[in-house]
């Protein structure tokens, strides 16, 4: 991977700052992840379109990216949906998007 990403100073007023560690670097990895532009991807059966912003990944891969547990993504996934940080949808059961 290359590139960059910009981290405000005010993002210490944000939510995100109470997590956890392994939560907060979840949120790092999220962060690190997303795409810069739109891209296709075919899921096997049928091609996909990433928008800005987003990337597919499995819990699994995320977690070993991340190099913390499932345990801590599931935990990591849930706090973030609910401060805003993220949103996830499940198009199917072999990934996460």
């Amino acid at each position: 991977m290359n590139g960059w990403l910009r981290l405000y100073r005010k993002t210490l007023d944000h939510a995100v700052w109470s997590l956890t560690d392994g939560q907060r670097i979840v949120w790092f990895t999220c962060l690190m992840l997303a795409n810069h532009k739109g891209q296709d991807w075919f899921d096997g059966l049928s091609r996909v379109f990433i928008p800005p912003g987003s990337f597919i990944t499995s819990q699994d891969h995320l977690a070993k990216i991340a190099k913390v547990g499932r345990q801590t993504i599931r935990s990591a996934f849930v706090r973030l949906e609910s401060i805003g940080s993220i949103s996830t949808r499940h198009p199917t059961r072999r990934y996460t998007e």
